[in-house]
């Protein structure tokens, strides 16, 4: 039993090694860059599961054989990275061989590459080949692909003549411009891997258009006329969607710099500045309609980009409360005396509504009780007289008594009484 099982899954797993390799084919091999690459095309419906299966060069020479393993959708692509195995100065061969290091699939160069060299077949899993300036990394090679097309020669059958009758007199020569071949708009740079921690940098674009759009020789750089070279990429969006370009090398500053894309004839279509970006933090836009609308958030490459952090998106709100001056004057005095404290205040205006003085029936009510003790206190003062007279009359003997009692009514006349100093 044990050997029926152990042969089942040997057999079991040279079917599934046959069927994947019948249907994976070299479809893109970049051998003059750094790191070098080679993109495998699955040409059946289904996927496949490559393990353990091998990248070389020439049999028996040059390098030994690079071990890779990798899970190819169905009608998708797959890269595998090498360092350095090809020969990039006199020609080489590059060989896909299965886990069992059984030859799969070859293509073979005389010709010096050089970083710019990619070898493609046009189109996909077909058997041409050809040599192109500009890669399509994990995309079909059908965008770089030249299909001549045969013109017919119209042979004329009749001869129809026109009569105009209406009076109209007809153009003794016609000339038809076409259009000029121009490049797609709408295609803007939409998030920028400039400070990246462990990973290449990295340019994302966005196609705002509603049609697919083709991005032939286009480049990337930085400041104009300054720091690195522009770097040249094909690129091919569907309509609302995302593309990423990875740079070899590094060409933004980690403190401040420019991003620029650039059409073929290196025509600034988008730019964008930045200062002090944050390690490992790519740099978004939020609007596809406002210039002004990045920040750095979380990388989201070839996805809709990620929100700003809840920081930088809160905006104070302050309200202001206008206030119109009043134009009617005041009619206080300058200064005024404590015994004047009494003086009335009138009615004003403010912002439009009438305010009353609200001590105006407090100062009134004051006013009457001042007036009551001065009269309460003159009244005193004539009964003490009229006392004193009385008494003097009284006390005929006692005459000599008055000096002493008008001295007493001068003091009395002379002094205050309490209420009367706390009015002053």
């Amino acid at each position: 039993m044990k050997y029926y099982f152990w042969l089942g899954t040997l057999l079991t797993g040279l079917i599934i090694n046959q069927v994947a390799s019948a249907q994976i084919r070299l479809n893109e091999i970049y051998p003059g860059g750094s790191p070098e690459w080679v993109e495998l095309y699955n040409t059946a419906s289904t996927e496949a599961n490559l393990i353990d299966w091998y990248v070389d060069d020439v049999a028996e020479k040059g390098s030994s054989p690079k071990k890779f393993s990798l899970l190819i959708p169905g009608l998708g692509f797959g890269i595998v990275e090498l360092s350095s195995i090809f020969n990039n100065t006199g020609g080489d061969s590059v060989r896909l061989l299965d886990s069992q290091q059984t030859e799969i699939d070859h293509f073979d160069y005389t010709e010096s590459v050089s970083s710019t060299d990619y070898f493609q077949r046009c189109p996909d899993g077909s058997d041409n080949w050809l040599l192109t300036s500009h890669g399509t990394q994990y995309m079909s090679n059908s965008t770089n692909c030249s299909t001549p097309t045969s013109t017919p020669t119209l042979q004329p059958t009749e001869i129809i003549t026109l009569i105009l009758t209406s009076g109209v007199s007809p153009v003794p020569t016609a000339q038809y411009t076409p259009p000029k071949e121009g490049f797609a708009p709408g295609v803007l740079l939409s998030e920028i891997m400039m400070y990246p921690d462990n990973e290449a940098e990295w340019v994302e674009i966005y196609n705002s258009n509603d049609f697919a759009v083709s991005l032939e020789n286009w480049y990337l750089d930085d400041a104009q006329n300054a720091g690195s070279t522009p770097k040249k990429f094909s690129l091919s969006l569907d309509a609302k969607s995302y593309g990423t370009i990875e740079l070899s090398s590094h060409i933004f500053n980690n403190d401040q710099d420019t991003v620029r894309l650039l059409n073929p004839d290196q025509v600034e279509q988008d730019s964008l500045e930045y200062t002090n970006p944050e390690k490992g933090a790519s740099y978004s836009r939020q609007s596809f309609t406002n210039d002004a609308s990045w920040c750095f958030t979380t990388a989201s490459k070839n996805l809709v980009n990620n929100p700003c952090p809840q920081s930088e998106t809160i905006l104070a709100t302050i309200a202001v409360l206008k206030i119109s001056p009043t134009t009617q004057k005041s009619t206080l005095p300058n200064s005024f005396k404590l015994t004047e404290q009494f003086y009335r205040l009138e009615s004003t205006k403010v912002l439009g509504a009438k305010s009353t003085n609200s001590n105006s029936a407090l100062i009134s009510q004051f006013s009457f009780w001042q007036r009551y003790t001065k009269i309460a206190l003159w009244l005193n003062l004539f009964l003490n007289l009229a006392a004193l007279v009385f008494l003097s009359w009284y006390l005929r003997d006692s005459f000599h008594l008055l000096p002493g009692w008008v001295s007493f009514l001068s003091f009395l006349i002379e002094k205050k009484s309490p209420s009367q100093k706390a009015i002053q």
